[in-house]
């Protein structure tokens, strides 16, 4: 893809198409096995059969490489209509690039489709402990806390500033509802704080932090957080709308050793002991 948005072929160097589709570089296949077979029917009127092996090894190569392009038979350039027993065999020999088995693509996976529901539905689950959690808990925006900050501070004395701790008000400003997925098990970087007198500075980043959910609910313990607020979470949370699911399931990349993890013990009925039981239950629930 050019910088103008336009695909542009890396063999050529044209508008327009890619290299896969480059009629450019089919035509060099295609002489190449115009050449090898000239070279072929050389050697064999020659006599010097040691070479014609190799040459039509080419032949056939370059033959499979222009079909696979195009369609076409090289040599009567006619469309090549393969038969069912073709196709099977073809497809026989095709791996896929998620599961690793053989018969079928990525784009066909059964095995991708279905963990990409169980990822949805252990999201689901998550989010549904989680906010349960959280509504307890009790904090939300606008909860404030003591909490002890570190970094430079006006030096009243000497001037300019100097390093050190203060206790400082926080406000609890938002909440990482995105953040909350199956393998934050502990709900890390939960809740975003403020220093609340400085809510109006330039931004300098030793006024706030990111705070998780065992710390919050420490803080409501020994009474430095305050619960404050209704706890509602944004719409679409709890389809995962907001999830990112060509982050979850890249192009090209295996399958997740926790997914395959969860579907064996559901085919060798092993439960997890503690290990990736939200995936497991997420599989199990789903009937798949």
């Amino acid at each position: 893809m050019s910088y103008s948005g336009t695909v542009r072929c890396s063999y050529c160097h044209q508008k327009g198409h890619n290299r896969r589709t480059c009629p450019e570089l089919s035509e060099a296949t295609a002489r190449l096995w115009r050449n090898a077979k000239s070279s072929y029917e050389r050697v064999v009127r020659e006599g010097k059969t040691e070479m014609a092996d190799m040459y039509m090894s080419r032949m056939k190569s370059y033959a499979d490489r222009y079909a696979k392009r195009t369609g076409k038979d090289v040599a009567t350039g006619n469309a090549i209509v393969m038969t069912k027993e073709a196709k099977a065999k073809r497809m026989g020999n095709i791996r896929c690039s998620y599961c690793g088995n053989t018969g079928h693509t990525r784009r066909t996976c059964q095995d991708l489709k279905d963990d990409k529901q169980v990822y949805l539905k252990a999201v689901l689950d998550k989010r549904l402990d989680a906010l349960n959690k959280m509504r307890e808990l009790g904090v939300g925006v606008g909860s404030l806390a003591k909490m002890q900050r570190y970094g430079y501070w006006p030096d009243k004395e000497n001037g300019g500033t100097t390093w050190g701790s203060r206790v400082r008000p926080m406000l609890l400003r938002s909440i990482n509802w995105s953040g909350v997925l199956p393998h934050n098990d502990r709900l890390t970087s939960l809740y975003h704080f403020h220093d609340a007198a400085q809510l109006c500075g330039d931004g300098d980043h030793y006024s706030w932090t990111d705070e998780g959910y065992n710390f919050a609910a420490d803080a409501v313990a020994n009474g430095s957080l305050t619960p404050s607020g209704t706890i509602n979470p944004p719409d679409g949370w709890f389809e995962g709308k907001d999830v990112d699911m060509s982050y979850v399931f890249p192009p090209g990349k295996l399958r997740d050793w926790a997914f395959r993890d969860a579907h064996n013990r559901i085919l060798t009925d092993d439960p997890p002991k503690s290990h990736n039981t939200e995936f497991y239950k997420a599989r199990k629930s789903l009937g798949i």
